[in-house]
């Protein structure tokens, strides 16, 4: 990966943070396995679609892009996890895991309550 290319593009839109996550950061990609690319746009300058373009250009393969301001718990846990900050500031990327992993907690105690309310009045 090109650092100086990914420098760029953040440049470009306004990213705070670079983050791979998926089959490539867990190291169990197949081949022609698509880059898992999550980015942190708080104040995104262009369109997901051309950011999207430029990531493919920049990795060479395809690239699943989500913005880490538009996800849910799950996802988020998912990145927070398994993810490695390409471009961006550590203490940023180790705060939004925190976070994320408060969220996951606080979503989880609820998924949890629905879900023992349907086991109690499933006919």
């Amino acid at each position: 990966m090109n650092e100086r290319s990914l420098r760029a593009i953040a440049r470009k839109y306004r990213l705070d943070a670079v983050v791979l996550f998926g089959s490539r950061a867990r190291g169990d990609a197949k081949p022609g396995s698509d880059f898992d690319v999550c980015v942190s746009a708080p104040r995104l300058r262009g369109n997901e679609a051309e950011l999207a373009g430029d990531l493919i250009e920049t990795l060479g393969e395809d690239v699943d892009l989500c913005l880490l301001e538009r996800i849910g718990p799950s996802l988020l846990l998912s990145v927070a996890l398994e993810g490695k900050l390409l471009w961006g500031r550590r203490d940023r990327f180790d705060r939004m895991r925190l976070s994320a992993l408060r969220q996951w907690q606080d979503s989880r105690k609820y998924v949890e309550a629905v879900s023992a309310y349907l086991d109690r009045n499933a006919g």
